[in-house]
């Protein structure tokens, strides 16, 4: 994959799931979602406590599928008054879908570039249009745990207990066509590991948040972890004669992250405590030579 995803991409092949059967045009080419996606994205580093990230808004417009590098290249055309005229997505080969990826650093250079408003794409050779208005953004997620303890913006646990996570209430959740929460935790050092659950307002109508378990002894002690959580508005969800069964949405998505890391008896503060006394210590002879 040439650049990292950004928030969200992963989990809208659910909509797809969730919402229909993916339409074959061919008997090679499947169509299973077309989407234009505003995101706030947002970090965790204590119980109560998230700042804005470093690319704090984001832009993407994706068609995901299958055998899809044969395909023209989709178009997006922004609404008027964006600074921004147009763009062609690009073929990602690792995850056989196109988009269009772009970060800024706050919602004013988001909406300057790509205002709120009608956006045009053209799929294969077929205009859709798409109505991302409102400013829909979810309240930001917030993660909570049923052991271990914040330090230092990171959130450590033992490994050899259950550790459940569960995030606040999406507010706006059954407020829209469709919504949807997520939760990805996602291996970055030692042993690979991945799991992801998601759940949609069409599904649970009465479940305004969302858990997931890792189970004990599942993640090997020192491994961290990288946590997404997800809530995501669908304000807009419509069809097309070409891709009858193949959602085109729109979609205002917030998203936090933070880290894990899994330690031998968390419940033990000292340990850490001991770790952040030796880094000073080290910091503190260093500035001396």
């Amino acid at each position: 994959m040439k650049t990292p995803k950004l928030p969200g991409i992963m989990v809208l092949t659910g909509v797809a799931a969730a919402l229909c059967t993916p339409f074959s045009a061919t008997a090679q080419t499947t169509y299973e979602v077309v989407a234009i996606e505003k995101m706030a994205n947002y970090l965790q580093t204590d119980a109560t406590t998230t700042q804005p990230a470093l690319d704090a808004y984001a832009l993407a417009a994706f068609v995901e599928g299958s055998n899809l590098s044969g395909i023209s290249a989709p178009t997006l055309t922004p609404p008027a008054g964006s600074g921004v005229s147009g763009a062609t997505l690009v073929y990602d080969a690792w995850d056989d879908m196109w988009d269009h990826e772009v970060v800024f650093s706050g919602k004013a250079q988001l909406d300057a570039a790509y205002s709120n408003g009608t956006y045009a794409m053209n799929v294969a050779g077929t205009a859709l249009t798409l109505n991302l208005t409102g400013d829909a953004y979810p309240n930001t997620p917030l993660l909570s745990f049923n052991q271990g303890f914040w330090s230092g913006g990171v959130f450590y646990f033992d490994p050899t207990q259950n550790l459940v996570m569960t995030t606040n209430v999406f507010s706006s959740y059954g407020s829209h066509p469709e919504a949807f929460i997520s939760i990805n935790v996602d291996g970055d050092t030692g042993p690979g590991y991945f799991q992801q659950v998601e759940q949609f307002h069409s599904d649970a109508p009465d479940d305004d948040f969302l858990s997931l378990t890792l189970a004990a002894f599942d993640v090997a002690s020192g491994q961290d972890l990288e946590v997404e959580a997800g809530f995501t508005a669908v304000v807009d969800f419509t069809s097309d004669a070409t891709f009858p069964d193949a959602p085109i949405a729109a979609l205002y998505s917030s998203f936090v992250n933070l880290q894990l890391r899994a330690v031998p008896e968390a419940a033990n503060a000292a340990w850490v405590a001991g770790l952040g006394a030796l880094g000073f210590v080290l910091s503190r002879r260093r500035r001396r030579t």
